[in-house]
């Protein structure tokens, strides 16, 4: 009787959709008949959960009924600790959540197919994964959920609160009450806000005592379900904010701060220790505490367990340290153990070191640049090489020969023990864009393998040298002897027997640079780029030293003559890889889930033999050039290639390479790739017993290719072979040489010629091969002799003319149909696989400016423009992938030391594409951009400019030529990461005031240290915007957003066009004057499928009906996000709020000064009534004067 109308219409509102979803339980209502039906089918576990369902409802019913007197806010638990966690009503909520929640069926959820399933953007595991299921038929999202429920954090399951609530509902409602009476005229829910506000700039300036807060632009907020909070803090703490939190006990809830400190100078340090380095509770009070000299349980299981080590046992004996209590440390005699410990070995903890696996610390280093972004520098450190300085080594010192402290301080000489293992990792955020720097490893071996090269010539060259050396004093001291004998001088070419033979000469001198712009190989250093983007997507560029760009066998290169490209790699969270090499070349890789999948579809829908090109033989890669020209690579090795024109060639693999190919994938552990590899290699090992007979092979054998040959078809039909020539027999001829007859070492001598083409060598009863595979196969002699080319039965072609659109549609046997425009001078090739090719003139009469269009359902988009230019010809090309992103490619040439000119495709040697220049941009407006030689440049949202590509100053630099990632901002500030993970940062203010010292000593763990070059410095005027969440006692939370951040999302809503935007929508009491933005988004749990143009098939082709589409549906779903949006808060408003804190705490204050008051009288007479009844006892016990 006393729940409300909107309580009673929201439970019949959730029984309803629990109805619907086949999940009621509630057989009360039903037929006796039914309901025993019911019971007997389900052994009594309907009534039994049907019962609980009504207690629970009870209860939620008391806790609104409670909500409602008590005046408890949304969002607050009103049960008590024990009482289940239950969410106060929410209009929308219920059916959201069932959508979230709804019944699977065969893994998937309902509503996926036909795009009526809703659920929260912050889900973001249901976004991926929805629809997702596991070898086993198990649910993708269940599984996530299951390891997110693992998951500890402040604010999860009443994690950082107290526990036990200290104040009740009621207590907490009054505690509310008393403040509104301050602030007449404000609505309850602005006061709340800005009371929560208030908490959080008494937060963080206790967090960042060096500024003070103002976070009335906090206006938009965003509700966080208790079964989302997990997600949301784990994407909030990727940007490895410091983490504050505090509890309010007025709501029952957690103030969760996320936040990053802008000390001055723009620096902060600070350390981690853990285990053995961690300081003890009684350290902790007064200093940091030392290293800890405390050896653990495996340190004294080492020392006494007498036994047979391994090698990993043999490696930390070596790695013991002096003193520590080694082997042989001259440690006092251990007690005997027994034969037992003697002969088993313990298991693999118990031979865990602390000196290899202990003594963790993390020193982390954090640089704000002016840009808003911020760089993180981490070392992890683990185990300890030595535990005490060795004799001898350099301590810094002052001018006055006195010990360094750790900021510059005259100290005491305090040890640091180096640790055995470090890792350093450096990388920087921006915008939701994290990237980095590190070393090319593959560079770095090459250049290890250069260096001792040189040095073996060097060692060579210095051995000839010694023994040229040795000669010439030899031939000195014979000279002597004849003159000390009275002989003439020996003459040239005499032996005199005391001159012996000068030997080898040695390797030449090594080339030196002559001018500024030669370099030498070995002094190169190159870095590999990396960014990662927040939709999941990312990107590297490196440098492509794979292909040569100085000569082979040099050492030396002129950058004014050749410079190393780059090999530019973007990735979506799809997986479709995208490459671009350093010629312009675009190389597209498929998953190899989806590879897998594929193979698996095929093979279980064919029944015919594997072969290379038939079912199961999947594409795994295909590589575009300039031209237009694709080349598809199967999983069997088999290589196709397609013309604009039409023209094909394909090429089938040799035995030993599919051999060796089912043998490295078999490696990677692909086993449906490698099944189907063993079983192709088995079919194709029978279909080649032609090889044996020695008979020509049938033509059906040719038209389906030989191995190793290459198979070419034209659009009319025509089929030609092509095989490389076998090595032709070498003839050994000796014959006298005419020349040099009476020279030194002159005579006969063993030539080696090669038998002229179409000769047949009779030597030895030896057949040309080369011949003999010619003859075999009826061809002919092309490329001067190189290659074998053969005919092949021609494949059928059907070509007919439109009779109303006029186009020539062409369809031959192998599964290729062109369709050719004449008028417009076009032509489009649609592949068997689905491919489509299309060629268009750009303007008439210019034949060469055409448009190259290769599409595909879902790789990516690629066009090739090309353009003739006095004579050469010039390449664009634009990729657009499925996510949004687009590369636009420009293959180029260099022209002298610094700058470049645009290649031609088709030019000849030396006019090629050798550094192309890449810039990708994503939907979110991030930019990078490679210019070709090693110069990267990434830009954000905020610096990338406009579509003409060039991005404005302040982006961060990277030059792989160098292995360095740099930046300057906007105040002067200059910081460079290295690819070895070190970071280094200039700043302005202090190298003008002519200070700078080492980084400081983080001796503490848990102090923020800052530059000691920059005390005297103010800190920065902004500080990176910290995020905000209060995390209620019942498990739901909200953020609170930075209004710039809010209007961005919703800026981002209405540019989309799958977005629907409900902006400014008003809400009713009591938060009639905020608004609320909600935000439908259809999405798309498949990859997301790349745009295509056009293309209309002739009706004669398509038919009445029309063109079948060129892809399938793909399953969708409807993304749901709500911001409310607060009235502003003007400055006005935040003194009067502040004032009124002021006076309600000098309220509260001597409010409890009063209630401390009461009764004081009372207990003084009682105080005083309890002494003097004391004192007459005492008086009452003396004994009388006198008496005995």
């Amino acid at each position: 009787s006393h729940q409300d109308v909107p309580v009673l219409l929201h439970c019949l509102c959730e029984q309803v959709a629990a109805t619907l979803g086949g999940d009621a339980r509630d057989v009360a209502g039903v037929s006796g008949d039914a309901a025993r039906a019911a019971s007997a089918e389900a052994g009594g576990e309907a009534i039994i959960g049907s019962e609980s369902e009504l207690d629970l409802l009870n209860k939620f019913l008391d806790g609104a009924h409670e909500q409602l007197l008590l005046g408890d806010l949304p969002g607050q638990g009103f049960h008590e600790s024990s009482a289940p966690a239950l969410s106060p009503p929410d209009v929308g909520h219920a059916e959201v959540a069932f959508a979230q929640s709804g019944p699977m069926r065969d893994g998937t959820l309902d509503g996926l197919e036909d795009g009526s399933l809703v659920l929260p953007y912050l889900d973001r595991a249901s976004c991926l994964h929805a629809g997702d299921t596991l070898p086993g038929a198990g649910s993708m999202v269940d599984e996530v959920q299951r390891l997110l429920s693992h998951v500890r954090f402040p604010g999860i399951r009443r994690n950082g609160f107290p526990q036990v609530a200290p104040k009740t509902a009621a207590e907490r409602s009054a505690m509310r009450n008393r403040f509104y009476s301050f602030m007449p005229g404000y609505p309850i829910v602005e006061v709340e806000r800005l009371r929560i506000l208030h908490e959080f700039e008494n937060l963080l300036e206790s967090a960042q005592p060096e500024r003070s807060w103002n976070l009335r632009d906090r206006v938009f907020h965003e509700r966080i379900p208790s079964s989302l909070l997990v997600q949301v803090l784990l994407d909030a703490i990727k940007q490895e904010y410091l983490l504050d939190t505090k509890y309010d006990e007025r709501h029952d809830c957690l103030l969760v701060a996320l936040h990053c400190r802008a000390l001055p100078g723009r620096a902060l340090w600070h350390t981690w220790r853990g285990d053995l380095l961690a300081e003890s509770r009684e350290e902790a009070l007064s200093s940091t505490a030392p290293l800890c000299p405390e050896p653990t349980f495996n340190d004294w299981w080492q020392m006494i367990c007498k036994k047979t080590m391994g090698d990993t046992d043999k490696h930390v004996e070596d790695t013991f340290c002096p003193g520590v209590g080694g082997p042989d440390a001259g440690a006092p005699s251990l007690p005997d153990v027994d034969d037992k410990c003697k002969t088993e070995p313990p298991s693999k903890i118990l031979r865990l070191d602390a000196r290899q696996m202990g003594y963790c610390n993390i020193l982390e280093n954090t640089l704000l640049p002016a840009d808003g972004s911020i760089v993180f520098s981490t070392s992890l450190k683990r185990g300890l090489s030595e535990t005490f300085p060795k004799p001898g080594t350099p301590v810094p010192c002052t001018a006055e020969g006195l010990p360094l402290g750790a900021e510059g301080e005259v100290s005491s000489v305090e040890f640091t023990a180096p640790p055995q293992n470090e890792l350093k990792s450096s990388r920087a955020f921006k915008e939701g864009v994290s990237f980095g720097i590190f070393t090319d490893d593959a560079w770095a071996q090459r250049v290890t393998e250069l260096r001792k090269a040189r040095q073996a010539r060097d060692a060579q060259r210095a051995e000839a040298e010694a023994a040229a050396a040795a000669a010439a004093a030899a031939r000195e001291e014979a000279e002597a002897m004849r003159r000390a004998q009275g002989l003439p001088p020996a003459e040239d070419g005499e032996d005199d027997g005391a001159a012996e033979d000068p030997g080898p000469t040695g390797p030449p001198p090594e080339p030196v640079p002559s001018s500024t712009t030669e370099r030498r190989l070995e002094d190169l250093r190159f870095g590999h780029f990396w960014s990662a983007f927040a939709d999941g997507a990312r990107c590297t560029v490196r440098m492509h030293h794979e292909r040569l760009w100085y000569e082979e066998g040099s050492t030396l290169y002129d950058e004014a003559a050749a410079r190393p490209g780059t090999n530019f790699t973007y990735a979506p969270a799809s997986g479709f890889l995208v490459q671009v090499f350093s010629d312009g070349v675009v190389h597209q890789t498929w998953p190899p889930q989806v590879r897998s999948a594929a193979v698996t579809m095929q093979r279980a829908s064919s029944s015919s033999v594997p072969a290379p090109g038939g079912p199961g033989d999947v594409e795994v890669a295909r590589t575009v050039t300039p031209l237009g020209v694709v080349t598809r690579e199967l999983l069997s090795g088999r290589h196709e290639i397609y013309h604009p024109d039409g023209t094909r060639v394909f090429r089938n693999p040799p035995l030993t390479e599919l051999q060796s190919r089912q043998e490295r994938v078999r490696s990677r552990g692909a086993s449906v790739e490698a099944d189907f590899l063993q079983d192709l290699l088995a079919a194709y090992t029978k279909l080649q017993t032609w090889q044996s007979s020695g008979k020509p092979p049938p033509q059906h054998v040719k038209a389906e290719g030989l191995p190793g040959h290459w198979v070419v078809t034209r659009p009319d039909g025509r089929v030609f072979g092509r095989a490389p020539a076998p090595p032709k027999l070498e003839l050994k001829l000796r014959r006298e040489t005419e020349e040099g007859e009476g020279e030194a070492g002159g005579g006969d001598e063993e030539e080696t010629a090669t038998v002229a083409d179409g000769e047949v060598a009779e030597q030895e009863g030896q057949r040309d091969p080369a011949q003999a595979l010619k003859e075999l196969l009826e061809g002919r002699w092309v490329d001067n002799g190189a290659v074998i080319e053969y005919e092949i039965d021609p494949i059928s072609v059907s070509v007919h003319v439109d009779p109303h659109t006029g186009q020539q549609v062409a369809t031959s046997g192998d599964g290729l149909m062109i369709v050719e425009d004449a008028e417009v001078s076009s032509w489009v090739a649609v592949l068997a696989d689905g491919t489509r090719i299309s060629s268009k003139a750009q303007s008439q009469g210019a034949e060469e400016d055409r448009r190259i269009d290769i599409e595909h359902g879902q790789l990516a988009s690629i066009t090739c423009l090309l353009k003739g230019d006095n004579g050469s010809l010039r390449a664009d090309i634009d990729i657009k992938c499925g996510d949004g992103a687009e590369l636009q490619v420009t293959p180029q040439r260099l022209a002298s030391a610094t700058e470049f000119c645009p290649a031609d495709p088709k030019g000849g040697e030396g006019r090629f594409s050798s550094n192309a220049a890449v810039l990708l941009r994503t939907r979110d407006g991030a930019a990078v951009l490679s210019k070709g030689a090693g110069e990267v440049r990434l830009a954000t949202r905020s610096d990338a400019a406009g579509p003409t590509g060039e991005l404005r100053m302040g982006a961060y630099e990277v030059q792989l030529d160098g292995d360095r990632l740099c930046m300057q901002d906007a105040d002067g500030n200059h910081i460079e990461v290295s690819g070895d993970q070190t970071v280094s940062c200039k700043a302005v203010e202090a190298a003008a005031q002519g200070r700078f010292c080492p980084p400081p000593r983080c001796k503490e763990p848990g102090r923020a240290y800052g530059r000691p070059d920059a005390i005297s410095l103010s800190p920065p005027p902004e500080a990176p915007p910290p995020r905000l969440l209060v995390v209620y006692g019942d498990g739901e939370a909200e953020e609170l957003l930075p209004a710039a951040n809010a209007r961005q999302i919703l800026e981002l809503a209405k540019q989309d066009p799958n977005t629907f935007l409900t902006e400014g929508e008003p809400m009713g009491s009591p938060m009639d004057r905020c608004k609320c933005h909600t935000i439908y988004r259809t999405a798309c749990p498949d990859p997301p499928a790349p745009p295509t143009t056009s293309f209309v098939l002739p009706p004669t082709v398509a038919g009445f009906r029309g063109a079948a589409p060129s892809r399938s549906p793909q399953r969708s779903f409807t993304e749901l996000r709500q911001l409310v949006e607060y009235p502003t808060i003007d400055e006005q408003e935040r003194h009067a709020f502040l004032a009124a804190c002021a006076r309600f705490d000098a309220r509260e204050e001597a409010h409890c000064a009063e209630h401390a008051a009461y009764g004081e009288g009372l207990r003084a007479g009682a105080v005083g009534s309890s002494v003097s009844r004391k004192a007459s006892v005492l008086q009452e016990a003396a004994p009388a004067e006198g008496g005995a």
